[in-house]
């Protein structure tokens, strides 16, 4: 099973060493602890840096850096898992799935859809036995993504009547380069944002003095745009025993910053194309994907209904809402916020059984 995380968030600095892989990094960097909910007791995990330059990964063609958008992206991913299959034979016949949350809901079905297109040419292209992809709450579309943003803040007390109402009035999210009054009727949204997790609206912020991509700074997130909004691309949080602590990101790169660290994985650090410094990622609770705009997008799709919206369960307590269409379901997991592996990681482990099995998520308590 491939995993790939956003652009600019490193896949095995934060896939891997904070969600859902075998070892999570400890508080403040000291170490790693072995994972029980890891997605390896379900499948072969591989993590891969996408695109070129996130992480530790590199590209000796400059021009590569100007090139970063998602056709290319797909491409890259697609060539690599071509290689990674040759140099690694025994799997090329097992079932592969791809996995990936946020941005990734772009990256993934671009290159499932590639994957499926050139399975039809067995000639001129190797065979991968592609099964299917599963995104959590993924960026899909910029009109349903923002036109969600907006009615999750209002709906949950974080926009007043008021300010919901501006931005219906002056922001159509249908168009690429927003209006002088729609950027300061979103503004009032970020700003209200600041003072929270983002990611999960009912977590708590960490209050130590972190790194430069914390929701304090202020870059253009919006494609196309000049707007000037705090970077709410991909925090994350890191779980510990009882909890999370939501100054994971400080760990993190704390932890990938260390020179053994960096030694024991064999990072490039001093190739032309490579950073010297390790950077964090600034990414039905999560207010930045939010759930309803996740629906709005999957109900434009028109697809024909299999099984209505139905509660599912685990450890005998509602776990989420499960829809069934043709060759789509959607499930919501209760209480999770943007990564589901790390807020709910037993039902995390749960959800990825059902996926990778075609069993059912048990309907009844």
């Amino acid at each position: 099973m491939l995993s790939i995380l956003g652009p600019g968030c490193s896949s095995i600095g934060y896939g891997a060493a904070v969600e859902l892989g075998p070892l999570l990094v400890q508080n403040n960097g000291a170490g790693l602890d072995f994972n029980e909910y890891s997605w390896n007791n379900e499948a072969n995990l591989l993590f891969l840096e996408s695109p070129v330059g996130v992480g530790f990964s590199y590209t000796n063609t400059s021009s590569d850096l100007t090139n970063l958008d998602d056709n290319f992206a797909a491409e890259d991913a697609y060539n690599f898992l071509v290689n990674w299959l040759e140099r690694f034979p025994e799997f090329k016949n097992r079932e592969f799935f791809i996995t990936g949350e946020s941005y990734a809901g772009h990256y993934v079905p671009q290159l499932a859809e590639l994957v499926y297109n050139r399975n039809k040419d067995s000639k001129k292209y190797p065979y991968i036995n592609l099964k299917g992809f599963m995104v959590g709450n993924p960026e899909t579309n910029d009109y349903y993504d923002y036109k969600g943003i907006v009615e999750y803040a209002w709906t949950h007390a974080i926009l007043y009547d008021s300010e919901y109402q501006k931005v219906q009035q002056v922001c159509d999210f249908k168009v690429s380069n927003w209006s002088d009054a729609c950027n300061d009727a979103m503004q009032v949204l970020w700003d209200k944002y600041q003072e929270i997790d983002i990611y999960n609206i009912y977590g708590p912020k960490c209050l130590v003095n972190a790194s430069s991509s914390s929701a304090s700074d202020s870059v253009s997130t919006h494609d196309s745009s000049q707007i000037k909004v705090p970077n709410y691309g991909f925090r994350r949080m890191k779980r510990i025993r009882g909890g999370y602590d939501p100054c994971y990101t400080a760990y993190t790169e704390e932890y990938f910053n260390r020179l053994d660290v960096q030694i024991a994985l064999h990072a490039n650090t001093d190739g032309s194309q490579a950073t010297k410094k390790w950077k964090s990622c600034s990414g039905d609770v999560d207010g930045r994907v939010p759930v309803i705009g996740t629906r709005y997008c999957i109900e434009a799709l028109n697809l024909t209904l299999k099984s209505p919206w139905h509660s599912w369960f685990h450890n005998h307590q509602v776990a989420g809402r499960i829809v069934e269409y043709e060759g789509l379901t959607f499930v919501t997991v209760r209480g999770a916020g943007h990564l589901v592996p790390l807020y709910k990681p037993s039902e995390g482990l749960a959800l990825i059984h059902s996926f990778l099995t075609g069993e059912q998520l048990p309907a009844h308590r």
